[in-house]
C-alpha cells in the first residue's frame, strides 16, 4: 500500500523502473514501455528530455500555421494539455484555460500550450483544435502517445506545466487554474506549505496530507504557519520522494467538510494527518501547537510509530 501511494499508482498493470544504486524513479511507466520495446532496446527507458521530444513540426490550432517546435517554445513555460472531443469536463474546462491563456499572454508571460490529443478520429480532432489559440500536436503523431506514457496521464483533461528548460513544475496545472483563473501564481510551483481550500481536493484524494485545522482568525493562520514552516519545507525538500504534504485550515467551507469526511471533533488547534489513500487519520492529542509538537507528531508517523483511526468505521459507529 505504501509504494502503491509513493508512485500514485491508480491502475493495474504498472512497471515502476528505479535505479537501484540512488533509489530514484527513472519511470512509472515500465509496462507501456516494455509492451513497445519487448526487446528492451532502450531499456531501462529513462526520460527523455522533453526537447527531444517535442521536436519536429507543431500547428497552431485556429489558423492551421506549422511552426517548429523547439524554435516555438524555447524560453517558455509550457502546459502540455492533454484532453479530447469526445470527453465533457474537458468541453468544460478548455474555455477556462482559454481565457487564462489569453490573459497571460497580454499581460506578457512567457507561456505557451501545447495540445495533446486523445481524440478517436482525424474529423473529430480538427473540430476540436479549430477553437485553441494554441499549438497542437497533429493527429496521429508518435509524440502523442510518447508524451502521455511519459507524464503517466490516466485521465484527461490533464495540465502538465514545464519550465522553460522542460523540467516538471506541476501535473495539477488543472487545479492550480481552476482556482487561480488570473494566474496570479503562474506558473504555479508547487508551495511547502498552503491553505486548506477547494484546490486541495484531488491531492487529499491522492496523497497523505497535515492538516493543521484552526479557528480561521487571522492570528491563528499566522501561528499555524509559523508552526508548520519548518517541517513542511524538510518535508518538500525531499521532491519526489515526499510523502507528507502540509496544509493549514481556516473557516472555509471545505475545512468542515474535510472534519466531516474524517469524523473529526471540532476544537482548535487540530493537528491530524489524513490518509484518504487508505481511508485513515492520525490525530495528534495535543491542545497546543509548536514547532517542536508537530515535528515529534510528523517524525513518529514517518517511523511508522503512530496509531490510525479508520475513517469508515469512525462514521459508522457515529451513524449508530
Amino acid at each position: 500500500n505504501k509504494l502503491t501511494k509513493k508512485f500514485r499508482i491508480q491502475g493495474i498493470p504498472r512497471l515502476v523502473i528505479l535505479d537501484a544504486e540512488t533509489g530514484k524513479t527513472i519511470t512509472v511507466d515500465g509496462f507501456n514501455q516494455l509492451m513497445e520495446d519487448e526487446n528492451g532496446c532502450s531499456f531501462p527507458w529513462r526520460r527523455k528530455p522533453f526537447s527531444d521530444m517535442i521536436k519536429g513540426k507543431l500547428i497552431r490550432g485556429d489558423t492551421h500555421e506549422e511552426v517548429d517546435g523547439l524554435e516555438a517554445l524555447a524560453g517558455k513555460i509550457v502546459g502540455l494539455y492533454f484532453a479530447a472531443n469526445w470527453c465533457p469536463p474537458c468541453k468544460f474546462f478548455t474555455p477556462e484555460l482559454t481565457k487564462t491563456y489569453e490573459r497571460l499572454k497580454e499581460a506578457g508571460r512567457q507561456f505557451e500550450i501545447v495540445f495533446v490529443t486523445s481524440d478517436r478520429s482525424a474529423e473529430s480532432f480538427q473540430q476540436h483544435v479549430g477553437c485553441m489559440p494554441w499549438l497542437t500536436i497533429p493527429f496521429d503523431d508518435p509524440r502523442l502517445q510518447q508524451l502521455t506514457n511519459q507524464f503517466g496521464i490516466d485521465g484527461i483533461p490533464s495540465l502538465v506545466i514545464l519550465d522553460e528548460k522542460g523540467g516538471l513544475i506541476t501535473m495539477n496545472g488543472r487545479q492550480a487554474i481552476a482556482h487561480d483563473s488570473a494566474g496570479v501564481d503562474f506558473p504555479w510551483y508547487p508551495k511547502p506549505l498552503n491553505e486548506l481550500t477547494q484546490m486541495a481536493a484531488v491531492q487529499l484524494n491522492e496523497n497523505v496530507c497535515l492538516i493543521l485545522f484552526t479557528d480561521g482568525e487571522e492570528e491563528e493562520l499566522l501561528e499555524a504557519r509559523a508552526v508548520l514552516k519548518d517541517v513542511a519545507a524538510r518535508e518538500h525538500q525531499k521532491g519526489e520522494d515526499q510523502e507528507l504534504f502540509f496544509f493549514y485550515a481556516g473557516d472555509e467551507e471545505f475545512c468542515d467538510q474535510v472534519r466531516d469526511f474524517a469524523n473529526l471533533e471540532d476544537r482548535s488547534p487540530l493537528l491530524v494527518i489524513l490518509d484518504s489513500p487508505e481511508q485513515q487519520v492520525y490525530v495528534c492529542p495535543a491542545t497546543d501547537m509548536s514547532c517542536e509538537v508537530v515535528t515529534e507528531f510528523v517524525d513518529n508517523y514517518l517511523a511508522g510509530k503512530l496509531t490510525p483511526q479508520p475513517i469508515r468505521q469512525a462514521s459508522q459507529q457515529q451513524e449508530s
